[in-house]
């Protein structure tokens, strides 16, 4: 689906003839259009079936003219205005029109003017999943020279509004790539962060400045990378779709695996630095893994569990979660924990953090350079491991970790302390219960999902302003078995049981046009219209009839709402109704 909302320039009239001619010339271009797959709007719109002129389904007041730019250079400005009356019902026009005036005739039915006017096309599905992926080849397509078009066309009588069904993939599209862009930052932010907080400062001018890290978090990340391609591949490969919720795993992924990277070097740490690094690890992950073995298999089995939901995107994502936490927790306790090994023996190795390779020979280089000077020996203390190496210093407890022993802990656990505890939190469930929690609502809205500064809230804007006053449609459909011809006497009285069920929201407001729309009585108005009597009791006349109604601008309204199976025989969808278009209270 596809439409246009055309705004009128300082209050103008859009119903005068100079505004619908602009207007019929957009739609020809639009109609004429062809998109870089070579279709145009008739090869893909959804087929009314009865005439030339209403070849495509469509809702546009210029059905009017039968889509004809001489039919309507034919018309002036009042002629136009009659025109419009004669081929649409006012609730019809409500769905067209937006800010519509009416006169001040007794029936109250004659249009006169209108700020805005909705044109719709309606495309013929043809979404197909590739790859695990929804793709509508030529719908997007066609649609994509559309918005060019509507965007690009320039009248001194309208400003236009555009959407269509490709515009949330396109923004959201470029949602995500500004997404990726932010990926890159926040891991090159991370390896940064780790890099100062696995161990020490990596910048200190000494050498070979024992405790850098750097690699080490070059290797962490390289897990939680692993980790994501490795998943997302398997996920991939069973079928599972990839949609635009998933960008945002890698964050929580990383925030995941840089969690664990810190318990498990924090461990480690933990133990005598004069003990062999075997040993070291075996204590370090006896109590690290339990850690993060209790938190990955929690993160993994809430995950698994909510892969049961009935929303396809959402079952997936947490499949892409569930699987990509346990290759992250396999990939921590084995390459993280072999990578951290690696960088101790490079340390006591007195290697470069960069430059593992280089040997004590390149330190003594390294000291000659004026900005760099020798690793003072008391920072080298320590006994002599089995290897003949020296062993560093016992590893030292952090500022933090300080901070919460020393300080915070002695605060919080005494009295004063305590009551201060209690007194916060009992004030803060209070005003999350008195003012939190009845204000948390569920919401359904579009424009939550719509980047700041896209066309589409301009498109929102315009159809909240002009036709959010519709209500809620609803649709009263009608059995293929039904004899039409027989039922008349119930198609007549449908309106008035479908009023009776709730008259406070299906009858329209005073003063605005009726808000029932129905094929039976637009085909009533019509043949009294022609002066066809006899359609109410000649079978054959009222189907013969029923088809010239369905070719004329009265009934071209309905073309989607009735199928024929042969002549008489109508097969599927048959009426349509609308009781509560307008109104009522919400």
């Amino acid at each position: 689906m596809a439409y246009f909302i055309a705004e009128s320039k300082s209050g103008s009239n859009l119903l005068s003839k100079a505004a619908l001619s602009d207007l019929m010339d957009l739609h020809l271009t639009i109609s004429s259009a062809e998109s870089t797959e070579g279709d145009e709007l008739s090869d893909l719109c959804v087929e009314s079936g009865y005439s030339l002129a209403l070849q495509c389904f469509m809702s546009n007041i210029l059905q009017a003219w039968s889509y004809d730019a001489a039919t309507l250079a034919a018309e002036t400005d009042a002629s136009v205005l009659t025109t419009l009356g004669a081929a649409f019902a006012p609730d019809e026009l409500a769905s067209l029109l937006g800010n519509e005036q009416y006169s001040d005739s007794p029936a109250d039915t004659a249009v006169e003017s209108a700020r805005a006017v909705k044109v719709t096309y309606f495309l013929k599905s043809d979404l197909v999943i590739v790859n695990n992926r929804y793709e509508t080849v030529k719908n997007d397509a066609w649609e994509l020279k559309f918005l060019d078009i509507v965007q690009s066309y320039r009248s001194e009588h309208f400003k236009l509004y555009a959407f269509a069904t490709r515009s949330f993939s396109d923004e959201f599209g470029d949602a995500i790539g500004g997404d990726v862009i932010l990926i890159n930052i926040a891991y090159y932010v991370m390896i940064i962060y780790l890099s100062i907080n696995l161990g020490k400062y990596p910048c200190r001018p000494v050498c070979p400045n024992p405790g850098s890290r750097v690699l080490l978090a070059f290797a962490s990340v390289v897990a939680i990378l692993l980790s994501m391609g490795s998943a997302f591949g398997l996920c991939a490969g069973m079928g599972f779709m990839w949609t635009p919720v998933h960008s945002v795993l890698p964050f929580v992924i990383l925030g995941l695996g840089v969690d664990d990277s810190f318990v498990i070097t924090s461990a480690f740490d933990a133990t005598d630095r004069s003990r062999p690094i075997v040993d070291r690890m075996r204590l370090a992950l006896a109590h690290a893994a339990t850690s993060i073995t209790v938190t990955s298999l929690t993160d993994f089995t809430a995950f698994a569990i909510s892969t049961s939901s009935a929303l396809p995107a959402l079952s997936s994502f947490c499949v892409y979660a569930a699987v990509t936490i346990l290759f992250l927790f396999i990939l921590q306790i084995t390459f993280f924990t072999a990578a951290l090994c690696l960088d101790e023996e490079r340390q006591r190795s007195r290697h470069l953090d960069c430059f593992p390779c280089c040997s004590d020979s390149c330190v003594a280089c390294c000291v000659a350079t004026p900005c760099c000077s020798p690793l003072p020996e008391e920072e080298l203390g320590g006994d002599q491991d089995e290897g003949g190496k020296r062993a560093l210093a016992m590893h030292e407890q952090g500022s933090i970790s300080k901070f919460l022993e020393f300080t915070f802990c002695p605060i919080i656990l005494s009295k004063p302390g305590k009551a201060a505890v209690i007194a916060a939190f009992a004030a803060l469930l209070a005003v999350c219960c008195a003012w939190g929690i009845p204000n948390l609502a569920v919401e359904d809205n579009l424009r939550a999902f719509v980047p700041d500064g896209s066309y589409l809230l301009d498109t929102f804007d315009a159809d909240d302003k002009y036709f959010s006053g519709e209500g809620v449609t609803l649709y009263i459909v009608t059995p293929s078995s039904v004899d039409y011809f027989a039922a008349q006497g119930e198609l007549t009285a449908l309106k008035d049981d479908a009023e009776a069920l709730s008259p406070k929201y299906t009858v329209s407001p005073a003063g605005e046009p009726s808000s029932w729309s129905s094929w039976y009585d637009s085909y009533a108005a019509y043949c009294a219209a022609n002066s066809v009597t006899d359609y109410t009791t000649n079978e054959e006349s009222f189907y013969v009839n029923l088809h010239a109604f369905l070719q004329s601008p009265w009934g071209g309204y309905f073309n989607s709402s009735i199928v024929f199976d042969g002549p008489r025989k109508v097969q599927a969808r048959p009426p349509t109704t609308h009781p509560c278009r307008h109104g009522g209270e919400n």
